[in-house]
């Protein structure tokens, strides 16, 4: 906010959180003009509230929980919340301003199983205070800003426990003091993140950790700016620009901030706290619940006044579920991709033709589906509901729910026969199979997700499983699994697409053209990462023949 304006001098209620100094912008310039801010809710509070979901490991690019949401909030402030296992804590966007959030403890038991980790906290807004938070959970950042923001953005006295970081995300916030932080077990990290995430880039400019602790510090500046790291303690780190491929780093390391009293603490205490009681007084630092400018901090404890609830329980493995009553509406037309998820007990599918139905419903390629209506393939339904026994259904389960509700809802009538037709045969290559075994049981989670086109993540699938679902998102034919083999894999692959594959998810786009190095093709992806051959060839496969189906 202008607070004064004398000749060419203009006076702000806060400081800018960039440089705007006309002799380093060359042929550019800025100009001062007022702005009219409208759509925000204002005054508005969260308080003593306790948000839980199942603890489930999902890969972070699937549907997953989030406790919050704060969109084009100022004045405004969450307190006292506790949230446990929600995928994500809470996420704030560039529209809200003013807002504190003040004892927000975010508890995770579940790590998620891709490489993109979820935060406990999103900040993307300006003049925002996290005050006393606490977090615990492993493979999550904790604390970060989001692109293309000023602040001022403050995270004072507030500890996480885990291998997780307190990090800036990407591309270009400003104005962050991490004051009397501490994050034992992971890092705390002002950095350029290079290729991450698509090219996350500098992250952070102007940016202050003040009298914080973190088992490794790593302090870089970007150019144009100036990052300061004071009294922290905890070893230094000097490395070079990340790619996208694992965070691996390379390269000469970048331009460190400037570092002082490494390892000693340095006085005032906290220089927010400070320099909050030098502008509004001692009145100011009582409002948000601190004595004097110059405490003795003491960091909040794990709160153990409330019993975390038991997560939701598997269905017996014997039970036949239905759908307790489900929806069945229209698909957005705007909305591109294809969902299916649980979240608590509520079942859904997001964008779904009945094509897609009846493959997911029975294990089978699309064109397994024999004598279908045009419809089948160009009406799109979002389904939801709710099962009718108590607890989570596995995927077998899953599969009896959605077949009971194409009969009962779809009318759905068929008969199976076995028929020849081209397929991909997955056989086991010379050498034998390089894919570990899953130590956990069948009714953990299974996860099967791309990072991009040709990128793909499997976790605690069987042969069988996998090839309906590498069918059903990638191939242009059915793909039969002769391999014998009937444990749980694990395993990563990698590989450059033709234009025959991920049509079901392409639609109409392009391949993406090769990039330099280049992964190989598929087939030689199956056999040199996985073990496996994958032939394409003429098999015997079962097909349905539809006899009868009516619109829902």
């Amino acid at each position: 906010m202008v607070t004064a304006v004398k000749g060419n001098a203009v006076t702000f209620q806060i400081a800018l959180m960039d440089s705007y100094d006309s002799q380093f912008l060359g042929t550019e310039h800025f100009a001062v003009q007022p702005v009219a801010v409208s759509g925000q809710v204002k005054e508005v509070g969260v308080e003593d509230l306790r948000i839980v979901a199942a603890p489930v490991s999902v890969g972070f690019h699937d549907a997953h929980t989030i406790a919050m949401e704060i969109n084009a909030a100022a004045d405004s402030w969450v307190r006292n919340v506790a949230v446990v296992d929600t995928t994500e804590g809470i996420r704030m966007d560039f529209n809200s301003e003013r807002v504190t959030l003040t004892r927000v403890k975010v508890e995770q038991s579940k790590t998620v199983t891709s490489s993109a980790r979820p935060f406990h906290f999103a900040i993307n807004g300006t003049q925002i205070l996290v005050d006393r938070a606490t977090g615990t959970g492993d493979k999550v950042t904790y604390f970060a800003t989001e692109p293309r923001q000023q602040g001022p953005v403050v995270i004072l006295n507030s500890i996480f426990h885990g291998d997780g970081d307190l990090e800036p995300h990407q591309r270009w916030s400003t104005g962050l003091l991490v004051d009397n932080c501490a994050v034992p077990n992971g890092g705390i990290h002002l950095v350029n993140r290079g290729n991450m995430g698509g090219g996350h880039g500098w992250a952070i400019g102007w940016g202050v950790v003040w009298n914080s602790i973190a088992s490794n510090f790593v302090i870089q500046q970007a150019p144009g700016t100036i990052t300061w790291a004071m009294g922290n303690r905890g070893p230094l780190k000097n490395q070079g620009m990340p790619d996208g491929k694992g965070g691996r780093v390379h390269g000469t390391p970048l331009p460190s901030g400037i570092i002082e009293s490494q390892g000693k603490p340095v006085t005032p205490q906290s220089l927010y706290l400070s320099q909050l009681a030098q502008r509004l007084g001692p009145g100011a630092l009582k409002n948000i619940g601190y004595r004097t400018a110059d405490p003795v901090l003491e960091r909040p404890k794990a709160d153990t006044a409330w019993a975390i609830p038991e997560p939701t329980k598997h269905m017996p493995a014997t039970a036949n579920p239905a759908f307790k009553g489900a929806t069945i509406t229209p698909a957005a037309p705007d909305y591109h991709g294809k969902a299916v998820g649980f979240r608590g007990l509520h079942f859904s599918f997001t964008n779904f033709n009945v094509d897609d139905l009846v493959s997911f419903a029975y294990g089978l390629h699309t064109a397994q589906i024999i004598g279908a209506p045009t419809w089948f393939a160009t009406n799109l339904y979002d389904i939801a509901g709710i099962p009718d026994i108590e607890g989570i259904p596995n995927q077998k389960q899953q599969r009896i729910m959605l077949q009971k509700l194409l009969a009962n809802r779809f009318q759905l009538k068929f008969h199976q026969e076995r028929r020849e037709l081209p397929a991909y045969v997955i056989t086991v290559a010379k050498g034998g199979p390089k894919m570990a075994k899953n130590p956990g049981v069948s009714d953990d989670p299974i996860d099967f997700h791309f990072d991009d086109f040709g990128d793909l993540t499997v976790r605690n699938l069987t042969m069988i499983d996998f090839a309906i679902w590498f069918q059903g998102s990638v191939t242009d034919k059915p793909v039969v699994d002769h391999t014998k083999l009937t444990d749980r894999y694990d395993f990563n692959l990698e590989w450059t697409p033709d234009d025959s594959q991920f049509v079901q998810l392409r639609g109409s786009s392009p391949t993406p053209s090769p990039r330099e190095n280049a992964p190989p093709s598929l087939s030689s992806a199956f056999q040199e990462q996985l073990g496996l051959n994958l032939n394409s060839t003429k098999a015997p496969v079962d097909v349905i023949v539809i006899d009868h189906v009516e619109e829902p």
